[in-house]
């Protein structure tokens, strides 16, 4: 199951590489300005920890705590309906919080002349952050019956192609730059919508009363929740911090710039994703049938193909780096290629540890995992 699913996600997450830089390095050069592209990565690192705080931990308590309550009926004692209600409460009252900070946040955000993308489309940034909410809950609820090549396809290629349209329509000049905008929205409220589907036709779950096994669990499942949340919430702030004090220390085009060399630096961790969309659910029940032995042997195997893969690819991005500057067409990047140097070598030495936080994650261990970060 591993290696099929493995090399199904693969085929996914190349595809969706392809497109991303199809749509990162030809059109975004192309079409936006660096201001533009610089905007449009700030708000979806703002979404990812937006929907980090909101979920509460909850994309950790799903894959570790289901199996305890999973039944025939695939109802689960009320277990689904639980964790949507807690992260929906969550999000609202962090939304709430997001408003009413609205213009100290973009006190911070201002240029010297007193403008601001971030400050035009600051709203948007909620509902794609809710819709960011819903699908990441929709996966992994997908992952816990080893579905996951449906929502890896729609999430690497799907949401992209929606990307390349929205870029192409503004091209031809059938939309301006918030109207983009607001088809990435649209775009992620499909993906939404399909894999909701989806995962109704495969019976991933069935929405039911919460059971009193559910509620006599509830205090230890927020628990580990809120240690999972803060956890992933510094990994999370980790990966974002540093376009979000960038644009404060700067301005939307140095983030522009920034922000692409370190996604083009993320196809290093493509091995990663594809190795670990498979393998957590498969370590959580490893976990509670105490079999040690086979979650040893997954870590080794995942660890050794992540390394050799990740060097392989960060010495070819090397290699062909008057390629690849010439490819993102702008004179700016030339002098800021040691960007992309410093941030590859980082990922490879994270995917090079391979499963190791997920495994203390979904353990009796899992508040070292807040304590480390």
């Amino acid at each position: 199951l591993l290696k099929r699913q493995g090399f199904y996600n693969s085929i996914t997450l190349y595809l969706g590489t392809a497109l991303g830089f199809f749509n990162l390095i030809i059109i975004f050069q192309r079409v936006l300005s660096l201001e533009e592209i610089g905007f449009f990565n700030i708000m979806i690192a703002v979404s990812l920890l937006y929907i980090q705080i909101a979920t509460l931990g909850f994309t950790s308590v799903i894959t570790r705590y289901l199996p305890f309550f999973r039944t025939e009926d695939k109802k689960h004692g009320g277990f689904p309906l639980f964790v949507f209600a807690v992260c929906i409460v969550a999000f609202l009252i962090l939304t709430a919080v997001f408003l009413l900070f609205r213009e100290s946040v973009l006190e911070m955000y201002l240029d010297k002349d007193g403008s601001s993308l971030l400050g035009q489309y600051y709203l948007y940034i909620i509902p794609v952050s809710f819709c960011l909410m819903l699908f990441t809950l929709q996966e992994i609820f997908s992952r816990t019956v080893f579905k996951t090549i449906l929502p890896a396809f729609l999430r690497e290629v799907i949401l992209r192609v929606f990307t390349s349209v929205g870029i192409l329509l503004v091209l031809i000049k059938m939309l301006d730059y918030e109207g983009f905008i607001a088809f990435y929205l649209l775009a992620n409220l499909v993906v939404v919508l399909i894999i909701s589907f989806y995962n109704y036709k495969i019976k991933a779950y069935r929405f039911s009363a919460i059971s009193e096994k559910v509620r006599s669990e509830a205090g230890t499942m927020m628990k580990y929740g809120m240690f999972s949340m803060l956890g992933g919430s510094s990994f999370a702030l980790v990966q974002n911090l540093d376009v979000i004090i960038l644009r404060i220390l700067t301005d939307e085009a140095t983030v522009g710039i920034y922000s692409t060399f370190f996604l083009i630096a993320v196809v290093i961790t493509l091995p990663s994703k594809a190795l670990n969309t498979t393998s957590y659910q498969i370590i959580a029940d490893a976990l509670k049938e105490e079999d040690i032995p086979k979650i040893g042997r997954i870590y080794h195997k995942t660890s050794v193909v992540q390394f050799l893969i990740g060097c392989l690819l960060l010495i070819g991005l090397i290699v062909n780096k008057k390629s690849l500057l010439f490819l993102l067409h702008k004179e700016e990047y030339i002098n800021h290629f040691n960007i992309f140097i410093i941030v590859g070598l980082g990922f490879l030495a994270d995917i090079t540890g391979g499963l190791n936080g997920a495994i203390i994650s979904f353990s009796k261990h899992y508040k070292m995992v807040m304590g480390g970060l």
